[in-house]
């Protein structure tokens, strides 16, 4: 007679077997056993390293047997554990112990701020000097590395980086801060995860694809309006050498005795038909009537219009106007098209030029001119503002997409700044274009200044 026995839960326990796999072992116990337990893990080899960590328990285990291909050791029954039997190839690269300074104190006050890569300490602090000994400035820098700690938990981001800004004009000592001076270049891949990136430093942050700095301006966060409560602009240094090439332009073309050379705005006009250069040139003239020409300004027009009814160039129109940025000029105001990122047949290269002591300001009225993170190349207007002596002391463009009447529309504020106002700070010229442009302004964001 065979007795038969029904169930209904059976629960049978048995012991685990642990083992390597390609000299690696993860086991989460689970639980809240946290009484020792003896742990065997069989596959060992013993000519690698042997590496024991409990990660739940915060544990590292160096305490352990072998016999033969097997190691033993204790453990908490909770344990969470990673053994490594091979040489771990991923290790910490640094720990850094430092003082984080007090940037949130309502104690500070600026006028200017400068926020920069270490990289550029030197060269901070002597456009910092500067502005205090020449412009009676408060002036604070930061390290943008020191803003990630304080505002982001030491996590680079823009957003940090704005709300920096934000703290410093609504709680530090009035009156708050006017200026902003971004110091180093961004990227748009700084994980360097393209093929072709080439500039993958994300010196100081940018925001956006187009990037725009004026998200750094505006600290009225989470609102529908976006106002822009000081004036922005970037030094956008990739190496120590770019970075005091444009610190010493700036001093030095501060402390210019005014030339006569000054006196000179160079409009270049582009248009790859007869009818686009013709309406090019309709929206440039109305510039040079109303406010270069007359009083107060009394400017002096130079031209450099491509005139082409046959979509070729029928006279040396590049040479024109690269001979008159080296005879000097105050403005440069191109007016046309970008399809190559340049000002096609007018300039595709600002390192031709030779205009020592000359550096004009460039107002670059197209597309793409104005970006400053692009991981694959350094862009037009980058160009322009890293030479040591030559080139511009500021470049004004678009870093995605121009058009054409709100950028007009922009630009005419621009001329009205400096030519009906009494404003003559190149950022405050911007910041006061941008406001009054604000229901027609589009893309056209101001980069570098």
């Amino acid at each position: 007679m065979t007795d038969i026995h029904f169930f209904d839960y059976i629960d049978i326990k048995c012991p685990k077997s642990f083992r390597f796999r390609s000299g690696q072992l993860s086991a989460d116990l689970g639980g809240a056993d946290t009484t020792s337990k003896i742990f065997r893990v069989t596959g060992y080899s013993p000519a690698s390293p042997l590496f024991i960590y409990d990660v739940k328990n915060n544990l590292k285990i160096t305490s352990f047997t072998t016999s033969g291909d097997t190691v033993i050791f204790t453990a908490k029954g909770n344990a969470k554990l990673e053994v490594f039997n091979k040489n771990i190839t991923k290790k910490t690269f640094k720990i850094l112990q430092r003082q984080v300074p007090d940037l949130v104190s309502s104690s500070f006050g600026a006028d200017y701020i400068i926020v920069y890569n270490s990289l550029f300490e030197s060269q901070a602090q002597q456009l910092a000097d500067y502005r205090a000994n020449h412009d009676g400035f408060r002036v604070m820098k930061v390290k943008v590395s020191d803003i990630y700690d304080i505002f982001n938990y030491g996590i680079e981001s823009p957003a940090a980086v704005r709300e920096f800004g934000k703290h410093a004009f609504n709680n530090w000592t009035a009156p708050g801060f006017k200026y902003l001076c971004l110091f180093g270049r961004g990227s748009f891949d700084p994980k360097k995860n393209s093929l072709t990136t080439v500039y993958e430093k994300n010196l100081v942050p940018v925001y956006g694809y187009p990037s725009t700095d004026n998200y750094f301006a505006n600290f009225n966060i989470g609102a529908f309006t976006y106002l822009e409560q000081v004036a922005v602009g970037r030094l956008p240094a990739y190496t120590t050498t770019e970075a005091q090439a444009m610190v010493d332009n700036i001093i030095m073309y501060e402390s210019r005795n005014p030339d006569s050379w000054m006196k000179n705005i160079l409009f270049v006009v582009g248009g790859g038909t007869a009818t686009d250069q013709t309406f090019n040139q309709s929206l440039i003239l109305p510039f040079i009537s109303n406010y270069v020409n007359p009083p107060p300004v009394s400017g002096i027009d130079h031209k450099a219009f491509r005139i082409d009814n046959t979509t070729t160039v029928t006279y040396n129109y590049k040479d024109s106007v690269r001979r008159d940025i080296n005879n000097g000029d105050l403005i440069v105001n191109f007016q046309g098209h970008a399809g190559y990122e340049n000002w096609e047949d007018a300039m595709q290269e600002p390192s031709t030029l030779n205009n020592p002591g000359k550096l004009p300001m460039i107002w670059s009225m197209t597309c793409y001119t104005g970006k400053t993170a692009d991981n694959a190349k350094r862009s037009f207007g980058e160009k322009f503002v890293s030479m040591n002596n030559k080139g511009a002391i500021g470049f004004l463009g678009s870093t995605g997409w121009g058009f054409v009447y709100s950028g007009n529309s922009f630009q005419d504020n621009l001329y009205k700044a400096f030519a009906r106002d009494t404003i003559r700070r190149t950022c405050d010229i911007i910041k006061y274009a941008k406001s009054k442009s604000r229901s027609t302004l589009s893309v056209l964001l101001p980069v570098i200044q």
